[in-house]
């Protein structure tokens, strides 16, 4: 059982969908939730097993459901992310706005939603979002998960640098302090990419792809599991949620776990060595 390692599951997986797919040419149902209750209960096994220190790593971290998996949005290269926002400041709204989601996974609401009050000393409170595009009402995050991250050094400047000497208000908003829309917020992703020279083919890309990015790059960088899902979801779990599986952690231990926003540091110094490599190297250069 030590010798199993997450590509091993990640094998099975991957056979059991190959399976279904066969079975469903025969009868109706694509046998997703089968696969996704085995795999669940593979988990539940490695979880236990990890908690009783019967194993030094649980491989099954970062395992998740095929359909969520696969009907999600494609991800960036960390190449295409660092060509998108390692270079110099373009002095735009849509580079620094997508900048802010590249380098923090934030949702669409909890960026447009954003204040400045928020940050406060390299911690940014997310403890609301935007709940309608065309309603000017604001309300938890999603899934009620609200959460302090710290951020990694050169966000952090750049969100201080671009509120300036602002004491209230939106971080990112238009000219007259209106708050940006949904439609801003899709249109000018596009536009990003098109600057950006990226080949988009066949392939999923979507704002949110920019956070479904960080969280495959985090994790494949040895980043802690529960770190990364701490950072990026947040703690709060409801009874009988299925957050309690994805963060790895039983509702007891929920319980009597203390989340601080210390716990995101290394996730933060994990985001500035991934996203912040080319810019050091461009500042080591000169």
């Amino acid at each position: 059982m030590r010798e199993i390692t997450r590509g091993d599951l990640l094998d099975l997986r991957k056979r059991l969908r190959a399976r279904v797919l066969c079975e469903s040419t025969r009868r109706k149902g694509d046998g997703l939730p089968t696969v996704n209750k085995v795999m669940a209960a593979v988990k539940t096994i490695f979880r236990e097993a990890y908690f009783r220190e019967d194993l030094p790593a649980n491989p099954a971290d970062g395992v998740g459901d095929i359909s969520y998996e696969e009907g999600g949005p494609d991800i960036f290269t960390l190449g295409e992310l660092r060509g998108m926002f390692g270079g110099p400041d373009p002095g735009t709204l849509a580079y620094r706005v997508f900048k802010t989601a590249a380098w923090t996974g934030m949702r669409c609401g909890e960026i447009l939603g954003g204040g400045v009050g928020q940050l406060s000393d390299g911690i940014f409170s997310v403890d609301h979002a935007w709940k309608h595009h065309k309603a000017e009402e604001t309300g938890d995050p999603k899934w009620g998960k609200k959460r302090l991250i710290a951020l990694a050094p050169t966000i952090r400047t750049d969100l201080e640098r671009w509120i300036g000497e602002r004491s209230s208000g939106l971080i990112f908003a238009y000219e007259d302090g209106r708050r940006l829309h949904a439609g801003w917020w899709r249109e000018s992703f596009k536009a990003l990419l098109k600057s950006s020279q990226i080949a988009i083919g066949a392939r999923h890309l979507t704002p949110h792809s920019l956070r479904h990015s960080l969280n495959t790059h985090l994790l494949e960088a040895g980043v802690d599991p529960l770190r990364v899902q701490v950072y990026l979801w947040g703690t709060k779990v409801e009874a009988g949620h299925a957050g309690i599986q994805r963060q790895g952690i039983t509702k007891t231990q929920s319980l009597y776990t203390h989340f601080q926003a210390a716990m995101t540091e290394p996730v933060a110094k994990a985001i500035e060595g991934l996203l912040g490599a080319q810019t050091a190297e461009r500042v080591s250069a000169m």
